[in-house]
């Protein structure tokens, strides 16, 4: 019997809307699959990860670097704390009743050069004490000024500091003045910059031997200090920006950082002539000779500021590092680029957030804000190792004989680094609970002593009170304990 008409008609709509189904599931198929092979051309040609392998807005932007998280090197550290070669021992370095142990609201710490004395200056009054750093006991005190920070000259026999605003440039001739203390002698500064020589001051540095002084200001120059400080001695003039200076260690030499805008080549056009100079960001690295303030080499390469530098103990080597995460090395006698460092894990680029040669000269440390740090060859600027979970804002400090690097962070956490394994080793941890940004932390040269800052306990000022505790660190059967 043959199914009536409006049966017939129901199971042909049926039949249509399957075959519609069908076609449409392969029509997304089939885009599905277009499209997966579109973005793995893109991914080829362009050298990136697969789509599939993207988080949701990595297509949108790139995130910043110090926003990366988890451990970043190709070649990990062995994970979790592990005892250095040999054996540390970390002890009080003075009793709880000692004058240094009992110092409050400290502002910044500094060691000198050789190890034999701290130096703490007080927030609130600003004044300056210089301690014996195996006994923790009172030396001298630096009168006639409020510091908001200080630099050592690195023989540790004079200070430099800006009592004006600490960070800030000076603006205006009624600011205060740059001051020069004899550390050996204390009491009132030996010699001082007027302020009115000082507008726009941006950075200096003191010589290797304390008898001067080198100001960075906004005009493009930078200005030598002898005493008594009432004219600079030279003005080694740049063109953009200056925003830091430092001496080469045998002070024979200066660096100085032009950052900013600079003019450039004045501009033509056919029909109205000659026109403007034209601007152009300007991130170049001069050096300089103290004796002759002549310029010996313009160092160009960084795409954007530069805001780290260090010098080799020897000073024939120049590392600068930018917020663009690069590392780079220059020849200072010779006043030429050396090479570019780049880590061997291409996405682990990040801001540098401290450099230190080791004492040798032969390998430089990096450390970066995503936490990690970075052992370059100086020779031929390939990576030696990679250390995950480096406190992001430490200075690294070679120990004796390079085999160990101690690292003290903003939060008070010391730690030390095996330069031939890449163990951790965590020697201190101090952390207050009201802790609200850095605190004062310091390491020795020698790393045979550390200070550590614990913020204030009042839970209404926060960062009222802070103190320091300083600390021996003992090595036994490693290079380090010999010098």
């Amino acid at each position: 019997m043959r199914p009536a008409t409006g049966q017939v008609a129901v199971q042909r709509r049926r039949a249509a809307i399957r075959l519609a189904t069908v076609v449409a599931v392969l029509a997304v198929v089939f885009a599905g699959v277009v499209l997966w092979r579109s973005a793995g051309e893109g991914d080829r040609a362009s050298g990136g990860p697969p789509a599939a392998a993207r988080t949701p807005n990595s297509s949108a932007s790139t995130p910043e670097p110090e926003e990366t998280t988890g451990e970043l090197c190709r070649t990990r550290s062995p994970g979790g704390p592990t005892a250095p070669p040999g054996k540390v021992t970390v002890t009080a370095a003075y009793p709880e009743d000692a004058p240094l142990s009992r110092t409050t609201d400290i502002s910044w710490v500094s060691y000198a050069l050789d190890g034999s004395r701290l130096l703490t200056a007080a927030g609130g009054t600003g004044s300056v004490t210089v301690w014996q750093a195996d006994t923790g006991r009172r030396i001298t005190e630096l009168t006639g000024g409020r510091p908001g920070g200080g630099l050592l000259s690195p023989d540790g026999t004079h200070l430099a500091a800006h009592l004006g605003s600490a960070g800030k440039p000076t603006d205006s001739a009624t600011a205060d003045p740059l001051a020069v203390w004899d550390v050996r002698r204390g009491g009132a500064p030996v010699w001082q910059v007027a302020p009115a020589q000082l507008r726009e001051m941006w950075d200096f540095a003191v010589a290797p031997d304390g008898a001067r002084v080198a100001t960075a200001h906004a005009d493009g120059s930078v200005r030598l200090w002898e005493p008594p400080g009432r004219t600079p001695v030279a003005r080694l003039q740049g063109i953009a920006g200056v925003t830091r200076v430092a001496f080469t260690p045998d002070g024979d030499r200066l660096v100085s950082v032009h950052d900013g805008e600079e003019p450039g080549e004045p501009t033509s056009d056919e029909d109205d002539g000659p026109g403007q100079p034209e601007q152009r960001e300007g991130h170049v690295i001069r050096l300089w000779d103290t004796a002759t303030h002549k310029q010996t080499a313009e160092l160009q390469g960084h795409l954007d500021e530069v805001t780290h530098l260090a010098l080799s103990p020897d000073g024939s080597t120049l590392a600068t590092a930018g917020p663009e995460g690069t590392v780079r090395l220059w020849d200072t006698r010779k006043g030429s680029a050396l090479t570019h460092l780049r880590p061997e894990n291409p996405q682990a680029v990040s801001v540098v957030g401290g450099l230190q040669f080791s004492r040798d000269g032969t390998t430089l440390m990096s450390t970066q804000m995503d936490g990690t740090g970075r052992l370059w060859d100086v020779s031929n600027g390939s990576e030696l190792r990679c250390f995950n979970g480096v406190p992001a804002q430490s200075v690294p400090v070679f120990c004796p004989g390079d085999t160990l690097v101690l690292t003290v962070g903003p939060e008070g956490h010391a730690y030390l680094w095996s330069t031939a394994s890449g163990e951790q080793h965590e020697v201190v941890h101090e952390m207050g609970p009201y802790a609200d940004g850095p605190v004062p932390s310091s390491q020795s040269p020698d790393c045979g002593a550390l200070t550590v800052g614990t913020p204030g306990r009042d839970a209404e000022e926060p960062g009222a009170g802070s103190r320091i505790n300083t600390y021996t660190l003992t090595f036994t059967g490693t290079p380090a304990s010999g010098g």
